[in-house]
């Protein structure tokens, strides 16, 4: 049999028990991509220098929160996860007082991004620069 058939795709997890080698399991998000995108559309913003369990617990709960609560994408697929937080943090970035632009607060960074309650009033776009609400 061709060895290459039962080769699982590049990005899955595949569980090291010989009885399930079969079987593929979705993706699941790696927290470093996140805090990647974090870095790259929210420069302004202090930068995470260390990924702790605890950031990584509240990266989790916000991506589950946003698939599972809010239906914005399916938990396993990871592409259309990270393009919903490339978004979400591109309207923190153009957010003036969320990004510090507008002088009236500066203590908008990862952590308080991934608190829930935090978390919901940005989605909810009560930051957002014409104060009109929701999300786009």
């Amino acid at each position: 049999m061709d060895q290459q058939a039962k080769q699982p795709a590049a990005d899955a997890v595949v569980p090291a028990d010989a009885d399930t080698a079969d079987k593929v399991h979705k993706p699941r998000l790696d927290p470093q991509r996140l805090l990647d995108l974090f870095h790259e559309h929210c420069p302004t913003l202090p930068r995470v220098r260390l990924l702790t369990d605890s950031r990584k617990q509240a990266m989790r709960s916000r991506w589950v929160q946003v698939s599972r609560d809010m239906g914005r994408y399916d938990t396993g697929d990871v592409q259309a996860g990270l393009e919903w937080w490339g978004r979400f943090f591109r309207a923190v970035h153009n957010s003036d007082f969320l990004s510090g632009r507008n002088g009236a607060w500066t203590g908008c960074g990862f952590d308080w991004l991934m608190k829930q309650a935090n978390f919901a009033k940005v989605v909810d776009g009560n930051y957002r620069n014409d104060r009109a609400g929701g999300e786009r």
